[in-house]
């Protein structure tokens, strides 16, 4: 038998012109750019968040590994300490988030006793605390769009001063 490499892709990609993505971004409207936000989250906080190259190296060439021996069982540990032991310190020195410490499962919550007329008394808050929260939301709601109807109309009042202020010199 041959050795089993896998048929992986080749990824291609061109790196942004971010001096033009940076000036396209400042030339947007408020307007435009919350829709924006709507629609695809905050990802034009990206542009001016720097990158370390070398993280997306040390990515990239972790998805080029292949594995030669598949066997199942115990595999010696020693024998790759000094490995971990290096992986775990580039991890640091390129900053990519590496969990070197073993999560320990907070304790289990002991078991509160309390009578019926308090689980009662405490449904009858969480009714009441969720019917006020849903009339707060509603109310949010309504001024978010009352918020947006007043903003729109202010972009296009001065949409219409500027115009009117090209005609003036015009003239």
């Amino acid at each position: 038998m041959g050795s089993e490499r896998r048929n992986t892709l080749p990824l291609k990609f061109k790196l942004p012109r971010m001096d033009t993505l940076i000036a396209l971004r400042s030339k947007i409207t408020p307007y435009k750019k919350n829709n924006f936000i709507c629609r695809y989250g905050r990802i034009l906080d990206l542009l001016t968040t720097p990158i370390d190259v070398s993280a997306l190296r040390v990515k990239r060439a972790w998805t080029q590994i292949h594995r030669q021996d598949k066997e199942l069982g115990k595999h010696d540990r020693q024998a790759k300490e000094p490995y971990h032991q290096w992986m775990v310190q580039r991890a640091k020195e390129v900053k990519i988030p590496y969990s070197v410490d073993v999560p320990i499962p907070p304790p289990e919550p002991k078991p509160v006793y309390a009578s019926k007329e308090e689980v009662e008394a405490l449904k009858a808050t969480i009714m009441q605390l969720t019917k006020e929260n849903e009339n707060l939301r509603s109310k949010h709601h309504a001024l978010d769009r009352d918020h947006a109807k007043l903003k729109r109309k202010s972009e296009e009042d001065l949409e219409l001063l500027s115009e009117s202020r090209k005609k003036a010199k015009f003239e």
